[in-house]
């Protein structure tokens, strides 16, 4: 009699549970599936770091990727040699030559009134050693270090915009500097900058005025080619490094697109949002409701065991290692004097329930498991193959593979490939970094190069004028 009763009671409080608990269950493992498809389609931090940059690069190019804050952490050195060793300037050279091409096709009219545009900030100049000192666009953009590093007025030229602008001028169009700097505060020494850096012949350097405070650059930019068409103006192209450069209306004839995958310029009135390209952490696993933490960190199993134990250890343990069996079975058989077996598509399940119920410590071997003896385990012998002739010594120059002096020779041999591995990876970044402050002082030399010869020809035309004047 005490037994059915022990066994309905069981049956009863277990049912009860798993109607309480499936939904929470159910909920639980949506939660997971849904986890495991964020982590499956993130995919930045299991991927390789390089593949994953220049994906990135490519979508932000393509204007795939909108609104991004700045450069992932982990492209800061992928920026910096795209930037510093030589692809970007293959880039520029690329474009540019395809610009010319299409400059080579143009007949223009003979009124002059044929116009194009150039943007300043990292299309005619350049803020690279800026940026370097921001860790490529990693870091956070700060408009007060900008002011600062603008008002030095040092950004050098780009060659190759610097040499389109030179054919631009010498072909006959009017060329217009539209720039987003403030006109009240970088007006002259933007305009000081680009003439020491060899842009003397352009029509106009366009500023943003307090008209355009607080406006979108794109807004802003569309307003001044409108103007400039109402004018008279024919545009025939538009370069700039900003997708707001070259969008909105009045673009004329052809844009061009300048690789920078070091900043992208937004709305100032946009929202910042949340960084969701470099985040993986699921924050639906996270809520005030402590019995979803409970159900996550126990486990739904850890959740009945807890709950049936003590009413399993509530009663003698003689009374329940007896009748345990028989309580789990009570879930699929009805209450009768006569044992029931249970079916056998619930075996499994039975199993679990079994697990659950039983007040003994679990076995170190799973039940489902097959026995396996301990001399199964060992590998078959011999351990060690000696050659040895009985009666004749083993030769020193032949020693045993498992004796201590082989050991030895071996431990030696491993840490010497050690070594030579380690000195070649210390080699090869040495050598990496070597050349990568090469490359900077190559393109600082051939900077400053243009930068002489600019001058110079300055100065002939200055002396020129002087011999001229005194001929006269």
């Amino acid at each position: 009699m005490a037994e059915r009763v022990v066994r309905e009671l069981l049956r009863v409080v277990m049912m009860l549970m798993l109607l309480m608990l499936a939904p929470k269950a159910k909920a639980m493992s949506t939660r997971r599936g849904q986890k495991r498809g964020k982590d499956e389609s993130s995919g930045s931090g299991e991927g390789d770091a390089m593949g994953f940059c220049l994906s990135w690069r490519l979508a932000v190019e393509a204007n795939n990727v909108v609104a991004w804050p700045r450069v992932p952490p982990q492209c800061s050195r992928y920026v910096e040699t795209y930037m510093m060793n030589g692809q970007y300037e293959r880039d520029l050279d690329l474009i540019v030559e395809e610009i010319l091409g299409y400059v080579n096709q143009t007949l223009l009219p003979p009124d002059t009134m044929d116009a194009w545009i150039l943007d300043v900030d990292d299309t005619c100049i350049s803020n690279i050693y800026y940026y370097k000192s921001k860790n490529y666009g990693c870091d956070p953009y700060d408009p007060s270090a900008f002011r600062k590093w603008a008002m030095i007025g040092g950004c050098p030229a780009i060659p190759s915009v610097l040499r389109l602008f030179s054919i631009l001028v010498d072909r006959g169009f009017k060329v217009f500097l539209l720039t987003g700097r403030d006109e009240a505060t970088l007006g002259e020494v933007t305009k000081n900058n680009l003439h020491n850096q060899g842009f003397i012949g352009y029509e106009r350097l366009v500023l943003r005025s307090a008209a355009y405070k607080g406006k979108s650059a794109m807004k802003y930019k569309s307003d001044v080619r409108k103007q400039l068409e109402e004018e008279g103006y024919r545009i025939w192209g538009n370069v700039g490094d900003q997708w707001s450069d070259i969008k909105g209306d009045y673009l004329g004839n052809r844009t061009f697109k300048l690789p920078n995958p070091i900043y992208l310029i937004r709305h100032p009135k946009s929202p910042a949002g949340k960084d969701l390209l470099f985040s993986n952490y699921d924050c639906s696993l996270h809520s005030d409701n402590s019995e979803a933490h409970y159900l996550i960190e126990m486990g739904f199993a850890g959740v009945l065991r807890n709950i049936v134990r003590p009413l399993s250890l509530a009663s003698s343990r003689t009374l329940t290692s007896r009748i345990s069996t028989n309580a789990s079975l009570a879930l699929f058989c009805p209450v009768f004097p006569s044992p029931c077996k249970p079916p056998q598509w619930t075996l499994p399940l039975w199993n679990h329930f079994h697990s659950l119920t039983d007040t003994r410590f679990p076995k170190r071997r799973p039940s489902d498991k097959s026995r396996r003896k301990r001399a199964s385990l060992r590998p078959s012998g011999p351990y060690a193959w000696v050659q040895y002739t009985p009666g004749q010594p083993i030769l020193p120059n032949k020693p045993n593979e498992g004796s201590v002096k082989r050991r030895n020779e071996k431990k030696r041999m491993r840490q010497r490939r050690a070594f030579i591995l380690a000195e070649r990876k210390k080699r090869k970044a040495q050598l990496q970094e070597a050349n990568r402050k090469k490359n900077i002082q190559r393109v600082e030399r051939k900077m400053a190069a243009v930068a002489r010869e600019r001058e110079w020809a300055e100065r002939l035309v200055e002396l020129q004028r002087l011999e001229a004047e005194k001929t006269t």
